[in-house]
């Protein structure tokens, strides 16, 4: 296991540390392990998950997260506000923001993949934006359509 050692954030930096939390951790030469950095995707260059892995994801998600994913494909290409998100899922921010630090860990271990929607903090308003391309939204989609 792991040593965890407290810190303390300032409250409207929370979500900034639960996003670089959630980030894959890629090794390095030395064996240490760094982060991937920012998204590194956005909008314009998301990829497509393997269909029979993100039907696999979406399955084995929590209902929060299976409502965060349904409310982006239901708007491919569109830059979600995590507001928005947090009103459909029936959270507050801070609550999506833990739901998505445990999701993104399940998906970097399990997965070894990254999100199937890009984010980003956008600096003239602060707010997290999330994004799906049409592909996985299709996918979701269809999903929703064999319950």
């Amino acid at each position: 296991m792991e040593d965890l050692v407290p810190v303390l954030v300032p409250k409207d930096r929370v979500l900034d540390v639960y996003a670089f939390l959630s980030r894959p951790v890629a090794p390095r030469p030395d064996g240490g392990h760094t982060s991937e950095g920012d998204r590194g995707d956005d909008a314009r260059g998301l990829v497509p998950w393997p269909p029979e892995t993100l039907e696999r994801a979406y399955r084995e998600s929590s209902p929060a997260m299976k409502k965060f994913l349904d409310h982006l494909a239901d708007n491919p290409g569109r830059a979600v506000p995590i507001v928005e998100l947090g009103e459909v899922v029936g959270y507050t921010p801070h609550q999506l923001a833990g739901t998505l630090g445990a999701a993104g860990r399940r998906i970097t271990n399990r997965y070894k993949l990254r999100w199937p929607f890009a984010w980003e903090k956008r600096p003239e308003d602060g707010i997290y934006y999330y994004t799906m391309g049409e592909e996985d939204a299709a996918v979701i989609r269809g999903l929703r359509t064999e319950r």
